[in-house]
């Protein structure tokens, strides 16, 4: 059992899920830029959850902005559709991670200390996924340590973490 997935609460799913094997530590802006893109993909799950707030607008409009929003839910799905098609996801694999570390069990070979970047899809109606680069720190199950990742982007990944973590206590409850 690795101890950095033993330091906060883990996401465990299977879901697409890419290795990518790098030769060195990632340059300075590399990381940079992938840390900017992988904010913006968490800030962008988190706002396709987000649940509409109450309001002291009239049902009228309430429902008219509802209207408008399941139009552009479909439009999205469309579009994102088109994505996937054109660039499908790799195949999902069985993961448990925290905004420290991830784990995995099958996938190419990769040697204890080699420096990685995970691509990580969290939902099917966004395609794009995070790209995480770190080292790798077990190989029975396999393990990658994160490095270089802004405390931003942990904190982010983190309440995402959390947010699904919800979402499965309420169905397990709901399934009583």
């Amino acid at each position: 059992m690795d101890k950095l997935l033993d330091k906060s609460l883990c996401f465990e799913q299977s879901l697409p899920f890419a290795v990518r094997v790098l030769p060195a530590k990632p340059e300075h802006f590399h990381l940079e830029s992938s840390g900017l893109h992988n904010e913006g993909i968490l800030r962008s799950l988190a706002s396709m959850e987000s649940l509409a707030v109450e309001s002291e607008e009239s049902d009228e409009i309430r429902q008219e902005i509802q209207r408008l929003e399941n139009k552009l839910d479909l439009a999205l799905d469309m579009l994102m559709e088109l994505i996937s098609a054109a660039n499908p996801p790799p195949e999902a694999v069985a993961v448990r991670f925290n905004e420290y570390a991830l784990e995995w069990q099958g996938g190419p070979e990769v040697n204890e200390g080699q420096w990685v970047e995970i691509s990580l899809f969290l939902n099917p109606r966004f395609p794009q996924p995070l790209l995480l680069p770190g080292i790798i720190a077990g190989s029975r199950p396999k393990v990658v340590h994160f490095e270089a990742l802004t405390e931003n982007f942990r904190d982010l990944l983190s309440r995402y973490i959390f947010r699904q973590h919800r979402r499965l206590v309420a169905r397990q409850r709901g399934g009583r």
